[in-house]
């Protein structure tokens, strides 16, 4: 699956009060942003969401096939454990999960968080 960070202006968006990461598909908001308080929402395209804090802990979303995907990804993680976690990712092709965008918060030079959330095309 291809894995890109978040399009300035078209994924990532500032808001006069904050910033938003939106669905590439239908531009539903994914992660918004307000005078510090976060929310969160889905759409038909979205599979899952991963934190970088919780690397082995995706939150799924929609009807599909999200255990053939761990599965997926706990063996491509057995078969390479040097791998970094984004480049097993990439590695991968699932028919129900096209691609993933990526944001990182680089707010701290010294501890960056990141999202990924995946997604599919059709719906």
């Amino acid at each position: 699956m291809e894995v890109r960070e978040a399009l300035d202006d078209k994924e990532h968006c500032h808001t006069d009060d904050g910033e938003e990461i939106c669905c590439p598909v239908c531009g539903a908001t994914w992660l918004e942003e307000r005078e510090g308080e976060f929310s969160s929402g889905s759409c038909q395209h979205l599979r899952f969401t991963l934190h970088s804090e919780g690397c082995d802990e995706f939150d799924f979303f929609g009807d599909w096939d999200p255990a053939g995907f761990q599965r997926m990804v706990k063996e491509a993680i057995e078969n390479d454990e040097d791998a970094d976690f984004i480049d097993i990712l990439e590695g991968l092709e699932h028919p129900d999960v096209g691609g993933a965008i990526l944001y990182v918060w680089r707010d701290d030079p010294l501890y960056q968080p990141w999202m990924l959330w995946g997604y599919n095309e059709v719906d």
